[in-house]
């Protein structure tokens, strides 16, 4: 659904998965991460916010200030820096958001 421009559908997808996340310890970070990209890219900014609250929880690189380490992915250091101004701004109206289609 990425590859084919459906961020919308694909976040819904993701906000699925996330329900079930405890079945997939090992994957937690990477699914929370893109499902805050989508969810934001798709205007589900609540689902975006909320998740990104736990992202933040669960992996504290994202909660710090600290410089990225010098080997790190540039990729990376944008997506943390977008996660942060995520958590800052809180969706302003609360909208109502389909889960099903």
């Amino acid at each position: 659904l990425v590859a084919r421009k459906r961020d919308r559908d694909a976040a819904r997808m993701l906000i699925r998965v996330c329900k079930n996340l405890s079945r997939f310890p090992s994957h937690m970070v990477p699914i929370l991460t893109s499902c805050v990209i989508e969810c934001a890219k798709g205007g589900l900014r609540r689902s975006a916010y909320e998740h990104a609250i736990k992202l933040m929880r669960e992996h504290p690189w994202f909660s710090t200030t600290d410089p990225a380490p010098k080997r790190m992915d540039p990729k990376m250091v944008k997506i943390r820096k977008t996660i942060q101004k995520l958590v800052r701004r809180p969706p302003n109206k609360e909208e109502e958001e389909k889960v099903s289609p």
